[in-house]
């Protein structure tokens, strides 16, 4: 039903444009790194970690997404796997380094 914070929730997730997810990425990314701190963790520490903090933003996020690539009329054995993928619009990719 209309009105309900459900209904609300997807509907503020429509209207996000890119430009919009994309500065509660950053906000979200600064925010991981300030509690968590950087160098030193997985890719897979931070990855669910800032999931946690888009999801708490209202920010629908799927993780590891295979995306089948096509070639010359061919799917390929490899998909491309996307990290994180927000609000089904922005594809994030994240690193972690050792120093």
């Amino acid at each position: 039903t209309s009105g309900t914070p459900d209904s609300t929730f997807k509907a503020r997730q429509v209207f996000m444009n890119e430009n919009d997810i994309s500065r509660v990425i950053v906000a979200s990314a600064v925010e991981v790194h300030r509690v968590l701190g950087g160098p030193g963790l997985l890719e897979s520490a931070y990855e669910e970690a800032l999931c946690c903090e888009l999801s708490g933003k209202g920010i629908l996020v799927a993780r590891q997404v295979q995306v089948p690539i096509h070639y010359k009329g061919q799917i390929l054995a490899t998909p491309l796997r996307i990290d994180v993928l927000a609000n089904e619009k922005v594809i994030i990719e994240i690193k972690a380094t050792t120093q």
